[in-house]
């Protein structure tokens, strides 16, 4: 199987942390053929590998995903910083933005991820913040393609709160590369614990992930839960796109 997902601004993303526990879900629950130890499912990002937990009517209520080694160096990321070698880790790199002065954690989970780490003493919103900062981090000249913005509390070694500015959504309810990136910034600061479960609390609920100590690959545990069902005429929907297309260009070639 193979996902692709495309942001709100219409840009395809390498990967979906979120996205790949649902896409996962559906398919165990509608095609008995990937109803084995794992599902494989090919992104962006690489092949990854998802497990369910079930219910008593066998329903997916939980997804685990093998999200692949984190990337650490600024060519991986990509992140391109005055007097950073391409084959450095950035770790608690100055930035400022917007007239702040911040540090930054910089890892890729096969997407970009900026990692800010805000005090514990420091009063205030963490989704102000990322909504102020965001949007002027997600496209920071440093980063060639954008990154997503995180903002990150320690509550405790293995509780962190985290709100996420999306690359091409702005603020979301919950990012899983976001949450993973955000555990590994925490256990390579010192921060958080290596091999242990880290508690991620996102504005739509927590997701479990755990960073293996050699840095050779992240686990995110998480809920999947089915919303709605709909039809789209597909067909249509294309005819509809390309009829708006061709008006505005017709209208630039008017002009």
């Amino acid at each position: 199987f193979k996902m692709r997902y495309y942001n709100a601004d219409g840009g395809e993303a390498e990967m979906c942390g979120n996205g790949i526990r649902c896409v996962a879900k559906y398919l165990y629950e509608r095609d008995p053929s990937t109803r084995g130890p794992d599902i494989p499912i090919d992104t962006g990002a690489g092949l990854l590998r998802c497990g369910v937990t079930l219910d008593a009517r066998r329903r997916v209520t939980h997804v685990s995903v093998q999200m692949g080694h984190p990337r650490l160096t600024a060519a991986e990321i990509p992140v391109e910083i005055p007097g950073v070698a391409a084959s450095e880790r950035v770790l608690r790199q100055n930035i400022e933005l917007g007239g702040r002065a911040f540090e930054m954690t910089c890892v890729s989970m096969g997407n970009p991820h900026a990692v800010i780490f805000v005090s514990p003493d420091e009063p205030g919103d963490l989704r102000a913040l990322a909504e102020q900062y965001g949007p002027s981090l997600e496209r920071h000249a440093w980063f060639p393609r954008r990154t997503n913005a995180e903002f990150a509390r320690v509550r405790s070694a293995t509780e962190i709160e985290l709100v996420v500015w999306e690359r091409g959504c702005g603020i979301t309810l919950a990012c899983g590369t976001g949450a993973c990136a955000t555990a590994v910034a925490a256990v390579l600061n010192g921060l958080a614990p290596s091999d242990r479960e880290i508690d991620v609390h996102l504005p739509g609920g927590p997701l479990h992930i755990t960073v293996k100590g050699d840095l050779s690959g992240v686990t995110m545990r998480g809920p999947a839960d089915e919303v709605f069902e709909g039809e789209l005429d597909l067909a249509a929907l294309l005819a509809r796109h390309e009829a708006r297309h061709e008006a505005k260009r017709s209208s630039r070639a008017a002009r």
